[in-house]
């Protein structure tokens, strides 16, 4: 049998059939269809769909709401929901969007941090511990990932390294920095820029480049990893910098 965790939440609770709107971005990694949806509408037989759907029944029937999901591609999710905010309208309650279109929300303004919505307790087994903490900004929850987010598990990722090159070069064993609390984005990014190489001398991106970080990356798998290819990096940085600016304020 499942384990039961109960959510403490108040048992008078009754929001008198009142709808919640939830915006979803699709689309982002791959086909739409690989998209698990917040809001499954009837029973199919499918065991996760089936798990959502009985979920969300048993949620509506206690507080007294309705779920409802609107599912868009994910640029188009950013600017209406950027649209709907900014006109004053009270179109969506959750939203679920990209990470970095997320923070950039957040940086303007425009969305509830999680850590200030009432009846939220981060220690439930049901929020990913390990993945809100990483992305926690100076102990502030902006954003936060739970059970009802698949997402984070339909595109796992792993990042691994060439063992040879760790030994050619000379490196500390990643697996040793890891042990020893020593593997950050820093020494991530020493290892790529030290590893990198023009290995012709022709200063051309060719087939005798050797990169030192190749992919893209994911907050996925219960651990947090960030692009270091720099053009995203640069991004990425600037928007966490600018939280940081107004978490100073």
């Amino acid at each position: 049998m499942p384990e039961t965790v109960n959510d403490d939440l108040p048992d008078d609770l009754d929001f008198t059939g009142r709808e919640l709107r939830i915006l979803s971005a699709v689309g982002y990694y791959g086909p739409s269809e690989t998209f698990h949806a917040s809001v499954i509408y009837e029973a199919s037989g499918d065991i996760l769909d089936d798990a959502i759907f009985d979920r969300n029944s048993s949620i509506m029937d206690r507080f007294g709401i309705t779920i409802t999901e609107n599912a868009l591609p994910y640029p188009e999710a950013l600017s209406q929901i950027r649209a709907s905010i900014s006109a004053g309208n009270d179109a969506y309650d959750i939203v679920s969007l990209v990470d970095r279109d997320a923070l950039s929300l957040a940086n303007e303004g425009m969305i509830y941090y999680m850590d200030e919505v009432p009846y939220i307790d981060f220690d439930k087994p049901y929020w990913n511990q390990s993945l809100n903490e990483s992305m926690s900004i100076k102990g502030r929850k902006i954003l936060a990932y739970s059970d009802m987010v698949l997402t984070a598990y339909d595109f796992t990722h792993i990042l691994t390294f060439n063992k040879q090159l760790v030994a050619d070069l000379s490196f500390e064993s990643p697996y040793d920095l890891v042990e020893s609390g020593q593997w950050t984005l820093d020494k991530f990014n020493e290892y790529i820029m030290l590893g990198s190489a023009d290995l012709n001398g022709d200063t051309f991106f060719c087939s005798y480049l050797r990169d030192g970080f190749v992919g893209q990356a994911f907050s996925a798998g219960n651990q947090l990893t960030m692009s270091m290819i720099e053009s995203n990096r640069g991004t990425i940085e600037a928007e966490i910098q600018k939280v940081l600016d107004a978490l100073e304020e």
